[in-house]
């Protein structure tokens, strides 16, 4: 076994693991931010106490960000986090959110590293309140994938109910979040730009443009059908959609097959 690979999934080395990884992380961010033209500020809390481990400033917007790490190897799949980090912070009655349930609109984002690659390499899955909604009720599926239309509607329906999950539930308590209703960054960019923060990727942060749309009447049922006809709403999605997709690594997903 590569012994890089060996001392990073040794459980001793767990927390040494997880320093690396964010290191690597914070570099990242702030290469792909100095591409955009600027510098990013990152700062990290005494205590993890609400939830985050760091706070991403692009000068304009401030972010609360969760991390997880996690090998490519390993077998882990779900984390718990805490749903006032999840729960959107503007009172929204489209999402069913008012005082006092409103959370810090703060993000998860996975670091997955692959040790056993020649040259260790990462990936980024990111989610919030919002890109569970995106993942619910945007996408359609890749047709060449025999597996892809219950693969989505698996994401789909648990998308949906952990959104609903981070709401409903108690504000101080946990819940479960799987890496299947992650969705996947292309690359530190466009990680940037899923956060909201400018970026390279030179559009209205995706996840402003969901929840306008969804402030104006955009719903699809339990099967995924769209409840509304107006075609101004449906431009509306497909535009969100052509902005965000290539942002992602997910080349299952399409737009939703009603748009």
């Amino acid at each position: 076994m590569d012994q890089l690979h060996e001392f990073l999934a040794d459980p001793t080395n767990s927390v040494t693991r997880e320093k690396l990884i964010y290191h690597h992380f914070y570099y990242d961010l702030k290469i792909a931010a100095a591409r955009a033209g600027y510098a990013l500020t990152l700062y990290e809390p005494d205590v993890d106490r609400d939830g985050y481990d760091v706070v991403v400033d692009d000068g304009e917007h401030i972010r609360f960000i969760q991390l997880k790490t996690v090998l490519k190897s390993s077998k882990t799949s779900r984390w718990m986090v805490q749903r006032k980090l999840l729960r959107i912070n503007e009172d929204l009655d489209e999402f069913g959110c008012n005082e006092p349930y409103l959370g810090l609109g703060g993000a998860v984002v996975l670091i997955e590293m692959d040790s056993l690659a020649p040259e260790p390499n990462f990936s980024f899955y990111i989610t919030d309140h919002n890109l569970l909604g995106m993942l619910g009720s945007l996408f359609g599926y890749n047709s060449r994938s025999s597996k892809a239309p219950m693969e989505l509607g698996k994401r789909r329906q648990l998308a949906l109910s952990t959104q609903k999950d981070i709401q409903e539930g108690e504000r101080w308590g946990k819940l479960k979040i799987r890496k299947s209703i992650f969705l996947k960054a292309r690359n530190a960019d466009s990680l940037l730009a899923l956060l909201g923060l400018y970026s390279t990727n030179d559009i209205c942060p995706p996840t402003q443009a969901f929840e306008t749309l969804c402030s104006n009447g955009y719903r699809l049922d339990a099967n995924g059908t769209l409840l509304s006809d107006e075609v101004s709403l449906r431009n509306e999605a497909k535009g969100v959609v052509s902005d965000i997709l290539p942002l992602l690594d997910e080349p299952s997903l399409t737009p939703h097959p009603e748009l």
